[in-house]
């Protein structure tokens, strides 16, 4: 049986990346049915379940996301980017959520393309994503514009 959320206590340095994880599975689901596997997943990466396990975390996020929306994929490219240190996969499931309309996505792949993190720099594909991010009215995506523009 799972413990409950409000007695979860990460041990390991992780807690933003879990804290993540659980803000995706309560908006993946139903608020009031957080994603079980994505807790679960949160669980494995800070250590809450015993100990830590990347791997297994991973697979159960993969496992989350197979037949969900783009903020669950969102999520997935997130850990890749920070957790797996795979910049390059992680511009992969940005770009299959951002081709769906997700402004955050296209925000984090006009961010990779500027930096060249992931891919080869390229500022007019930033210059793309952000727009279209702005578009979708994401304040963030705006300001990069702006600044890119500016340079």
């Amino acid at each position: 049986m799972r413990k409950a959320l409000t007695s979860r206590v990460a041990p390991t340095p992780r807690p933003l990346l879990a804290a993540s994880l659980l803000i995706a599975a309560a908006c993946v689901a139903a608020p009031q049915e957080p994603d079980p596997t994505l807790l679960e997943a949160a669980d494995w990466y800070t250590g809450v379940a015993g100990e830590v396990d990347d791997a297994r975390a991973r697979e159960l996020l993969d496992e989350a996301v197979a037949g969900e929306g783009p903020l669950a994929v969102m999520w997935l490219a997130r850990v890749h980017s920070t957790v797996d240190a795979d910049p390059a996969l992680a511009v992969q499931w940005w770009t299959s959520a951002a081709e769906e309309g997700d402004a955050i996505t296209q925000l984090r792949l006009g961010e990779a393309y500027e930096a060249g993190r992931g891919v080869l720099r390229d500022l007019e594909r930033a210059r793309q994503w952000y727009e279209r991010a702005a578009t979708a009215g994401n304040a963030q995506a705006r300001q990069a514009l702006e600044s890119l523009n500016a340079s």
